[in-house]
This record gives C-alpha cells, structure tokens and sequence, in this order.
C-alpha cells in the first residue's frame, strides 16, 4: 500500500496554482482559435501525416522511468494499488542515464527518429514540467531528461518526438478519486466519463510538452 498516507500523484496532479492554469489556458485558447483545426472529429480528420514520417521507415520508441526500476509491484493496473509510489519515484535517479550516447546509437542502428515516453501511465513527467510536482526536474534526478534527449538526438540528425500517457491516467487505475488504486476492473475505461478538470489539465500538459521540446 502507501505507507506515507500521502494521496498518490495520479490523484493531486491537477492541484496547482490556479493562476498558472488560466495563463497557460487562455493562450491554448488564442491558438486554437486561430486554426487550422477546429476541435471536432471532422476537422482533425483533414490532418495530414508529414512527408518526413512516410519516408523515415523506421524509429525508436523509449520507455524508461521510474516504472522500469525494478520493484515490488508494477507500475501498471495489474499492480492492484500494492505500490509506495513516493519511494518508487525517490528511488528513480537515472545517474546512469547519458542521452548523447543514446542518441549516437540510435541513429548507428539506422532510425530516422526517437519518441520519448516523457510521461508514463504512473503520472510521473520526464520533464520540466509546470503543472505536476511528480517530475524528474522536481524530485531526485533533479534532471530535465525530454531536454537532455532531445538535444542530443537532433545534434545526430534524429528527428524527436515526445509521447505522453495522460490519457490514461483516468482509467489506468479504475474509479478516482480514490488514494489507493483497486485492483484492476473488466471494462476499462469506466464510469465516469473523464471530467472537465482532468481534461482541462491533460491538455495544459500536452500543450507544455509541445511548446517546451517542439
């Protein structure tokens, strides 16, 4: 369980300065209003993918973080809440991790670009990010890795892109609020539907991504 007490951070990951957040939404809301998509499934249906991607055949994929560390538990719905997050995500150092490296072998292997998992199913950001404390900049690592890696990778001529799992924070661990997962539940996504502050924040989040690692 959580020997802390402490609420778990797929829980408080939208308390933040509420100032930040109305910034942060009015100037989503400038963009989006200019186009070129409106926010309905037929406008998104015209997207185009880009040239580079048809051509580039074959990428990378990294997933690492604090729910590769090995521990009793996992990081996923599987886990049924049997997990201290807190020291989890404490442990989680990554003083190995030497992103110029990596990108020099990914290119060697013959990609043409690398996605980062810069935020897994645990709600924990690979990145400095403004509208959760549970990031790498923030805790222990005390490290921006989305910066570190992306900068490396397009000094190598990688393209860069960055995945999140937002989405999934809502139904990955059933039924929120509560502070401890439940075991895993036949049907996901459940009941309820995600709310307006889950979403307003998911796209905050994503729009930061976005903005900060192009």
């Amino acid at each position: 369980m959580n020997p802390s007490g402490e609420e778990l951070p797929f829980w408080t990951w939208t308390k933040i300065n509420s100032k930040k957040e109305a910034k942060a939404d009015a100037l989503i809301n400038q963009v989006i209003e200019k186009g070129p998509f409106n926010p309905s499934w037929e406008s998104l249906s015209q997207y185009q993918v880009p040239e580079w991607f048809r051509d580039a055949k074959f990428g990378i994929f990294v997933h690492w973080g604090p729910a590769t560390l090995e521990f009793e538990g996992k990081a996923d719905a599987t886990d049924g809440g049997n997990t201290d997050y807190r020291s989890r995500a404490m442990r989680f150092k990554g003083e190995k991790f030497d992103a110029t490296y990596w990108a020099k072998l990914i290119r060697k292997a013959g990609a043409k670009y690398v996605v980062q998992v810069v935020e897994h199913h645990d709600a924990y950001a690979m990145y400095d990010a403004v509208f959760t404390p549970w990031s790498s900049v923030k805790m222990t690592p005390k490290r921006d890795f989305a910066r570190e890696l992306s900068d490396a990778a397009r000094q190598e001529g990688l393209i860069y892109g960055a995945s999140s799992h937002t989405e999934e924070h809502w139904w990955f661990y059933s039924q929120p609020p509560a502070k401890i997962p439940p075991p895993p539940q036949v049907g996901r996504p459940v009941p309820p539907q995600p709310d307006k502050e889950f979403l307003d924040t998911w796209q905050r989040r994503i729009t930061e991504m976005v903005e900060k690692y192009k």
